[in-house]
C-alpha cells in the first residue's frame, strides 16, 4: 500500500495553486492534477506542535527513568541490570514494529531511533557490568552496525544521520591514534554510501565526506609524516569528492553535495599550502605507503573526471591535484625550505587557488550556478587573506591588494547580473 508523502500545509497549498495554473495552461488535465495532489498529504501545524510536545515528554520520561535506575544501580543484581538493558532495547524495537504494522509511521520511526540509542547505551553499560576490557572504538563500531541496519529497514533519515555520526566517532580514533588495518574502513564507507543513496539523505553524504576527510588527514598523524603530506592528503581527498559529485547528473542534489564537500575540503587544505611557513618545519619524511595511497587517490580523481565532458572548473581541480602530488613527491625527503626556496610551492598553490576561483566564477556565470559562484568567491577571499597576511606590514601593498580584490569582485557581480543575457546569446 502506497502512503501519500507528508508535506507542510503551506507547501501543499503552493502545489495546489501551481497545479491549478498548469491545468489552466493546458499542461495537465483535471484527472492528472487530482492524481498529483493525491500523492501528498498535509501535516497540520497543530499536529506538528503536538508531536513536538510528545517527543519532549518522552525524552523527559526517559531521562527520569535513567536517573532513577542510576540512583539504584548499585543495588540491582548483575543479572537484573543486564535484563533491564536488553529488555529496554527489545521493547523499543517491538513497539516500533507494532507501530509500523498499524501505519503509525512517525511513532514507529521515533521508537526505532530510541531503540538505537538504547542499543548503544546497552553496549557500554553491559561492558561495565561484566568488566569487559576491550578496544573502545569497537563499541562505536557495533553501535554503528546496528544503527545502519535499523536505518536500512525503517528507511529513516534521522537514524541514518545518527549512523553517520557514529561512523565519524568510530573512524576518528581508529585513524588518528590506533594502528588498525585501514581496509576495515572501506566496507563501512561503501555500506554508508549505499544507505545514503537509498534514502537520498544529504546530511548522510556530508557525514561520509567528513569521514573521508578525517581518514585522509589521519594518515599523516599515524604515519608521522611531514605536514605537507597531511594537507596534500586533504587536498587530493577534496578533489576526489568533487570528482564523485561530477559523475552525477547535473540536476542531482546528491551530486551537488559531493561537489560542495570537495570544494570546501580543498579550500581548507589550500590555505596552509599557500604559506611559506609550512615548508620550514619539514622534519619527517613521507613513508612509501603514504605515497602509494596518495597516488591511488590522485589516479581515482583523474579516472573519474578525465573521461568526463570537463569544463574549466574540472580542469582546475585536476591541475590542483597534479600540483599537490608533484610537490608532495619533491618534499618527501623532508628538507626544510627557507624563504627563497619556499616560493616555488607557494606560487604553485597560489596559482591553483586563483585558477579555481576564476574557473568556478566563469562556470557559475555560464551555467547559472549560484553555488559555484559562492565557492569561486570563497577561493578568491582565501587567496586575499593569505596574501594579505604576507604584506600586512606594508600599507601600500595592502591597499593595492584590497583595491584590486574589490574591483575584481565588482566585475564578478556585474557578470553575475548579466548572466541571463550571456546564456541567451550563447544559445542563439
Amino acid at each position: 500500500m502506497n502512503h501519500p508523502s507528508r508535506v507542510s500545509a503551506a507547501r501543499l497549498a503552493w502545489l495546489a495553486a501551481e497545479s491549478a495554473r498548469w491545468q489552466a495552461r493546458g499542461l495537465v488535465d483535471r484527472d492528472a492534477r487530482a492524481r498529483i495532489l493525491a500523492e501528498y498529504d498535509a501535516v497540520p501545524i497543530e499536529r506538528r506542535g503536538l508531536q513536538a510536545i510528545v517527543v519532549v515528554a518522552l525524552l523527559m520520561c526517559a531521562v527520569g527513568v535513567l536517573l532513577l535506575i542510576g540512583y539504584n544501580w548499585d543495588r540491582i543484581p548483575r543479572d537484573g541490570r543486564i535484563a533491564m538493558l536488553v529488555g529496554s532495547v527489545v521493547a523499543s524495537f517491538a513497539g516500533s514494529s507494532f507501530a509500523y504494522s498499524r501505519d503509525r509511521l512517525n511513532l514507529g520511526e521515533w521508537l526505532a531511533f530510541t531503540g538505537t540509542l538504547l542499543f548503544g547505551c546497552a553496549i557500554w553499560l553491559i561492558a561495565q557490568v561484566l568488566n569487559i576490557s576491550a578496544h573502545f572504538p569497537d563499541g562505536f563500531l557495533w553501535w554503528l552496525l546496528g544503527t545502519m541496519a535499523t536505518a536500512y529497514l525503517v528507511r529513516s533519515k534521522t537514524v541514518a544521520v545518527e549512523a553517520v555520526a557514529l561512523m565519524v566517532a568510530w573512524m576518528a580514533p581508529e585513524t588518528m591514534y590506533f594502528q588498525r588495518p585501514l581496509w576495515m574502513l572501506l566496507p563501512v564507507l561503501i555500506a554508508m554510501a549505499a544507505l545514503a543513496y537509498r534514502l537520498q539523505s544529504e546530511l548522510t553524504v556530508v557525514g561520509i565526506a567528513l569521514a573521508i576527510d578525517i581518514w585522509c588527514g589521519g594518515l599523516a598523524v599515524r604515519w608521522h609524516a611531514n605536514p605537507v603530506f597531511g594537507f596534500d592528503m586533504l587536498l587530493i581527498g577534496g578533489c576526489l569528492l568533487y570528482a564523485i559529485g561530477r559523475r552525477h547528473a547535473r540536476a542531482s542534489r546528491i551530486g551537488a553535495i559531493w561537489q560542495w564537500c570537495g570544494l570546501a575540503t580543498m579550500a581548507i587544505a589550500l590555505g596552509p599550502l599557500m604559506t611559506s611557513g609550512l615548508y620550514q618545519i619539514l622534519t619527517t619524511t613521507i613513508p612509501p605507503n603514504g605515497m602509494v595511497v596518495l597516488s591511488i587517490l590522485t589516479a581515482a580523481a583523474y579516472l573519474l573526471l578525465a573521461p568526463f565532458d570537463m569544463d574549466r572548473a574540472d580542469a582546475a581541480v585536476l591541475a590542483t591535484a597534479a600540483t599537490g602530488m608533484i610537490w608532495t613527491m619533491l618534499l618527501a625527503p623532508a628538507r626544510p625550505l627557507y624563504d627563497a626556496h619556499a616560493y616555488g610551492p607557494v606560487l604553485a598553490f597560489s596559482a591553483c587557488v586563483l585558477a579555481l576561483a576564476l574557473s568556478l566564477v566563469s562556470s557559475a556565470v555560464r551555467r547559472d550556478r549560484l553555488d559555484q559562484l559562492c565557492f569561486g568567491v570563497l577561493f578568491a577571499v582565501a587567496f586575499l587573506l593569505v596574501r594579505w597576511m604576507s604584506v600586512i606590514r606594508n600599507m601600500a601593498w595592502s591597499a593595492a591588494l584590497m583595491l584590486a580584490t574589490g574591483a575584481a569582485l565588482l566585475l564578478v557581480a556585474r557578470a553575475w547580473r548579466s548572466r541571463h543575457q550571456l546564456i541567451e546569446g550563447r544559445a542563439s
